[in-house]
């Protein structure tokens, strides 16, 4: 699992489909604008976007966000990124607080089945 809090820290994704780095990068914007470029990601507000990159992986986002990934955790919102290489992501938002989410990017293959209902 790759963790971005800050659009600076992009050159660490840019392995990935440009359509997903380009959708990480939007979000690391925003977090950045609303709550700051010097803040720290997992003590102050905003939060922050998680890579996944292997399945197991989907036990550790479960961790982070409070609920069984696979099952209960519900997110804001879940997008499809259709990428020209074929490749597949889902982007969902999940919130932890009032003032702090977690932006979860997923490989389409890996990606809970139930979340896919919130697309």
């Amino acid at each position: 699992m790759i963790k971005l809090g800050h659009s600076r820290d992009i050159e660490a994704v840019h392995h990935l489909p440009s359509e997903v780095v380009e959708e990480i990068l939007e979000n690391l914007k925003v977090l950045d604008e609303e709550y700051g470029e010097d803040r720290n990601i997992f003590e102050d507000l905003g939060g922050y976007v998680v890579i996944l990159t292997k399945e197991s992986d989907l036990k550790d986002l479960s961790s982070l966000i409070g609920g069984d990934l696979i099952t209960e955790a519900i997110p804001e919102y879940v997008d499809i990124i259709r990428c020209v290489t074929k490749e597949v992501f889902t982007v969902s938002l999940f919130l932890c607080g009032s003032d702090f989410g977690i932006i979860a990017v997923i490989p389409y293959k890996i990606t809970p089945k139930y979340l896919l209902s919130y697309a």
